[in-house]
């Protein structure tokens, strides 16, 4: 009888799918720095990541890896890293981290020049740049590469889920506070005044609340449709400066300047 191949259940699959993966396109990335892209040795190691990633989208139907902080999550499973693969993952997460690259998600089967293409972009990024992965998709779209995608919002989604939360909390607060003023009487008027203005004031700071709950909704929206940090008026890369200061902004600064002295003309 023939020997029966061992097979793999699904609690243990995205470990051993994304410790392929990282271990083959590591060493095809470090190649980079060594061969040019004609080199024998970089189109076996070329191959060998294709194998990996197109056996992947063949069955799984796509590959989206993930890095938070020095966690890899394989299609949003977390892989569990062996001792004896700990190097290799350490090693991808500072040269990922290095580049500011946090995803990396293949929707179809590839071809090996669009993954030569991908990988010596990679490995010709400016470090510590996070505007990296915009200048990836763009060179994605001008080489018509439609099959990667790349990412690195992490850090903006966490700002904005700790500010909704921030948000949501102190709105359940005022809530609270104008139902305990609710059920007090005020017989004296100028204790009834008082506590008409004060529920004015905070009707007006739960509705710059609610309007600013949206719009941080919105900018989620933005991130998970890739369009984060785009302006909506020209096209153009709104700067990391700004998006640190104000993450929910859909305009550059030049076209905020420009919308600012518009509205002083018409008033």
């Amino acid at each position: 009888m023939p020997e029966e191949k061992p097979t793999l259940d699904h609690e243990h699959l995205p470990t051993k799918l994304g410790t392929d993966f990282v271990a083959k396109f590591y060493r095809l990335l470090k190649g980079t720095t060594i061969y040019d892209r004609k080199n024998v040795n970089i189109d076996r190691l070329t191959q060998e990541c294709l194998q990996v990633i197109n056996s992947i989208i063949q069955s799984e139907g796509h590959f989206f890896l993930k890095i938070v902080r020095d966690n890899f999550f394989f299609n949003n499973i977390r892989i569990i890293v062996k001792a004896d693969k700990y190097a290799v993952f350490k090693a991808f997460w500072q040269e990922m981290r290095r580049r500011w690259i946090g995803e990396v998600e293949f929707s179809a089967e590839l071809g090996g020049e669009h993954l030569k293409d991908f990988v010596y972009l990679l490995s010709g990024l400016e470090e510590n740049n996070e505007s990296n992965y915009l200048y990836v998709k763009k060179q994605f779209e001008y080489r018509n590469i439609e099959s990667i995608h790349v990412g690195k919002l992490e850090f903006f989604k966490e700002l904005l889920l700790k500010k909704r939360a921030e948000l949501l909390e102190e709105a359940g607060k005022t809530v609270d506070e104008m139902n305990v003023i609710a059920k007090d009487n005020f017989p004296d008027p100028v204790d009834r005044a008082s506590m008409e203005s004060d529920r004015s004031f905070d009707l007006r700071i739960r509705d710059r609340e609610r309007k600013l709950i949206t719009k941080v909704n919105e900018a989620l929206d933005r991130i998970d449709d890739g369009t984060f940090g785009i302006c909506e008026v020209c096209g153009g890369e709104i700067s990391e400066k700004r998006l640190e200061a104000r993450p929910v902004t859909t305009l550059c600064i030049e076209c905020k300047q420009e919308q600012e002295e518009n509205e002083k003309k018409h008033h």
